[in-house]
């Protein structure tokens, strides 16, 4: 693949410093293959927040061949509650400063998202998006991508997840994005498991899922461990039937803290890779 140079988001006028800048202090990189074809991954991880009402985010990067970047950086935010404008400047602050070239959001706690919201919060750079609202509040998702960049060849939505399949301007590179926010009853997670199994049927490309689960696949994914719990049982034999890759976090062991003094930690979120 030919080097290209990085992309030029928006720069705000007048950046706004809010307590909800990411600012991930290392990184973490991993040689696999996809289709005989060497990739590297970077994933970032913030650490939790000490802020209750904001969640987690993670970072992805995809380099092919150590040249040419299929993925500049992919921003992963359980963000609960996008409607809150210091949220949206969050997002898009840390969209501009690191040069973000998709935004997966889970929990925007929005029944529908303007195209005034979309710019908002993706600063005219992330100008294309899918969007699934949901009953309630809980487990509403969006992808946004640059359709400058990458063109939607298809886009659909499930119960627990949506995605995207995305096709690079430059390069014709193809490959599927899965947002993820998972339920919490272990009858619905069978459900979510055969959701994204349905999707490895359907499309024979690199695939990329991440988000919330919200479950844990280890004992050691708590900072108090328990017994390992059917849905623990369920996730792992899942994740080894479909041949995926569990990426490590960097920086963090946990995604998610109930923010009393003595903390309930654990790691909900998690980036899933194929290797077809």
């Amino acid at each position: 693949m030919m080097n290209r140079s990085p992309p030029r988001p928006c720069e705000p006028k007048q950046r706004v410093e809010d307590p909800l800048r990411m600012d991930p202090d290392c990184a973490w990189s991993w040689e696999y293959g996809w289709r005989n074809q060497s990739r590297r991954i970077n994933l970032w991880e913030q650490s939790i927040s000490p802020l209750g009402h904001v969640g987690p985010s993670m970072m992805l990067s995809l380099r092919c061949n150590g040249r040419g970047r299929l993925l500049r950086r992919c921003l992963c935010w359980n963000i609960r509650g996008l409607n809150d404008p210091c949220k949206r400047r969050a997002v898009y602050n840390t969209m501009v400063e690191h040069r973000i070239h998709m935004c997966c959001l889970q929990e925007t706690k929005m029944e529908e998202v303007s195209e005034a919201t979309v710019r908002e919060t993706g600063g005219g750079f992330l100008d294309a998006h899918i969007y699934k609202g949901a009953v309630g509040t809980a487990g509403r998702m969006m992808i946004m991508w640059n359709s400058g960049k990458w063109r939607a060849i298809a886009k659909s939505g499930g119960r627990f997840s949506i995605l995207v399949l995305l096709e690079c301007r430059k390069s014709g590179w193809t490959w599927v994005c899965s947002c993820v926010y998972g339920p919490h009853d272990d009858q619905s997670r069978e459900q979510l498991w055969d959701e994204l199994s349905a999707v490895r049927a359907e499309w024979n490309y690199p695939w990329v899922i991440l988000g919330d689960f919200n479950v844990t696949r280890y004992v050691g994914d708590r900072n108090r461990p328990g017994p390992i719990s059917p849905g623990m049982t369920s996730f792992s034999s899942w994740i080894d039937e479909e041949g995926l890759l569990d990426i490590p976090l960097c920086n963090s062991s946990y995604t998610w803290s109930n923010m009393q003094e003595v903390p309930s930690m654990a790691r909900l979120d998690r980036v899933l890779l194929n290797t077809d």
